[in-house]
């Protein structure tokens, strides 16, 4: 009966040929798959960004025309005003990334 919890236990320690430089494969295999999500999702929000910048200054400024004003500079000023906000809004996602990606650098540094 002893033998048998040896067994069981020599199983669960890594007796079936993982050990920890398999575990080490595994997590670097998991840094490796999460570094390509953030590719990713680095890349769409880059076109999302970019459609946006497209869509909204022109959209306002049509809807500004037919709807609040007549005057072409104060829909012109709303559609500028558009645009900037996008922009800030990528730098900003942008900046909360790159702060990110630091810590989980130094994390993977101390460990």
């Amino acid at each position: 009966m002893v033998s048998n919890d040896k067994k069981a236990v020599g199983l669960k320690n890594g007796a079936t040929g993982k050990g920890v430089s398999s575990n080490q494969q595994v997590v670097s295999e998991l840094a490796q798959k999460i570094e390509e999500i953030n590719k990713q999702s680095s890349l769409k929000r880059f076109w999302i960004t970019s459609l946006l910048m497209f869509a909204c200054p022109l959209g306002i400024y049509f809807v500004s025309i037919a709807y609040f004003t007549d005057s072409t500079t104060i829909a012109g000023l709303s559609a500028a005003f558009a645009a900037n906000v996008v922009l800030f809004a990528y730098l900003y996602l942008a900046f909360v990334e790159e702060t990110r990606n630091s810590e989980d650098a130094n994390n993977k540094k101390i460990m």
